[in-house]
């Protein structure tokens, strides 16, 4: 999935280096933050009010506002936000698909290890496992 970082705002002058990246995919660094204190007078305080805001108009930062407003009030804004919640789904079915075949293989690998009458090598060939898998099904590394 592409990276769509919409909003980035410094935030917390007392820490130069960090940076909140809110309204994002793609996010590698999560902070988590008390969301109670959006009652707080602080720049903290006001960023978390602005999460929990449902329209643009009652926001404290101008950018986050603006974005919100672009992604929930634009025809082209809310068009990317449909196609990247579209892309997200997919990528779910995708990997959910692939989880299944995963899960499918390894029960297999299970069965033929149960029966006991095929070689590890062969029920890693039938069943697409690595042989180290079928082993450590197996309960038997060194096999």
């Amino acid at each position: 999935m592409n990276s769509h970082i919409l909003f980035c705002a410094k935030v917390l002058p007392a820490f130069t280096d960090i940076f909140i990246i809110c309204m994002g995919f793609c996010i590698r660094d999560i902070i988590y933050v008390n969301g109670s204190i959006r009652t707080d007078d602080s720049a903290l305080g006001k960023l978390m009010s602005d999460f929990y805001c449902t329209k643009a108009d009652g926001m404290y930062y101008k950018e986050l506002s603006d974005k919100v407003r672009h992604y929930k009030e634009s025809e082209e804004g809310v068009k990317t936000m449909c196609d990247i919640w579209e892309e997200v789904k997919n990528e779910g079915i995708q990997e959910g698909k692939i989880e299944g075949k995963l899960e499918a293989s390894i029960e297999n690998a299970k069965t033929m290890l149960k029966d006991g009458s095929l070689p590890y090598e062969k029920i890693a060939e039938f069943s697409g496992l690595s042989i180290e898998k079928v082993r450590e099904l197996a309960g038997n590394k060194s096999a």
